[in-house]
């Protein structure tokens, strides 16, 4: 139990002694400067504890959250397969290291910027209101949906027919319709969305 107390606390220092508020991009890099090292999820230095439960928490917080991309369409934040807590550390670490200029951010910022950059992560867009077209006629509503992707030129499917490459405005009938999104090197994005057409 003594050993259980004295890493409880020892974590509970080195994370309040890191942190002032929100965590700056340069004090998350510090405190995961052990993530490049092979032995990082079993060497029991406080910090590496405190690293992977940053960078898992993070994970789990905005997987398939909402946000805007760089070109202010409303997007779905969506990793590829297998990315957790561990890979995320190595590519924040690494691009922290080349991009100094990321330091004063707040980390949930560079971290994204980190994942984008990376390609771990994409910003696949959804409607938009702002985007939609008024209804062709009573019998045959449509709504225009935006689709962008990061990075541009992905394949978009729309019920398994191919229908032009990201970034694009696609007409679609309302109801619903599986959007499939498709780039090589990249992991396919796939779901189902209702659309309506808005007045």
């Amino acid at each position: 139990m003594k050993h259980i107390l004295i890493a409880v606390l020892l974590l509970c220092s080195f994370a309040s002694g890191t942190t002032t508020g929100e965590v700056s991009a340069s004090q998350l890099a510090k405190g995961c400067k052990n993530a490049l090292s092979a032995d990082f999820l079993t060497n029991p230095d406080p910090a590496n504890a405190w690293c992977y439960g940053y960078m898992s928490g993070w994970y789990r917080g905005v997987q398939d959250t909402l946000t805007y991309n760089d070109k202010g369409l409303l997007s779905t934040v969506t990793f590829e397969e297998g990315v957790v807590g561990p890979q995320i550390a190595k590519v924040f670490v690494v691009y922290i290291a080349n991009h100094p200029e990321e330091e004063n951010k707040p980390s949930h910022v560079a971290l994204m910027h980190a994942t984008l950059d990376a390609g771990s992560v994409a910003l696949v867009a959804l409607a938009s209101p702002g985007n939609a077209a008024p209804p062709a006629s009573a019998s045959e509503e449509t709504a225009t949906t935006s689709v962008a992707t990061v990075p541009d030129g992905a394949e978009i499917y729309v019920d398994g027919t191919f229908v032009g490459n990201a970034p694009t405005n696609l007409k679609l009938s309302t109801g619903k319709h599986t959007i499939r999104i498709t780039r090589s090197g990249y992991k396919d994005w796939s779901r189902e969305i209702g659309v309506q057409a808005w007045f």
